[in-house]
């Protein structure tokens, strides 16, 4: 991920159509929503899953 990824930002007055738009034409590996199920998906969930029970409790929400 070191090699290959690039991180941006930028402020938008309405953020989420746009990160719809680009998680549809970029399909990022990592990002569950709208993944097709298979494998590769699977294997995603379960090292989330295996960090979020590592790290305990969360705070919760307000």
């Amino acid at each position: 991920m070191h090699r290959h990824l690039t991180l941006t930002w930028a402020g938008h007055p309405d953020p989420v159509p746009l990160e719809t738009a680009l998680i549809s034409s970029l399909c990022p590996p990592l990002n569950l929503d709208g993944a097709a199920p298979g494998p590769a998906r699977d294997r995603v969930q379960e090292a989330r899953n295996t960090y979020y029970a590592s790290a305990g409790p969360r705070p919760a929400k307000a």
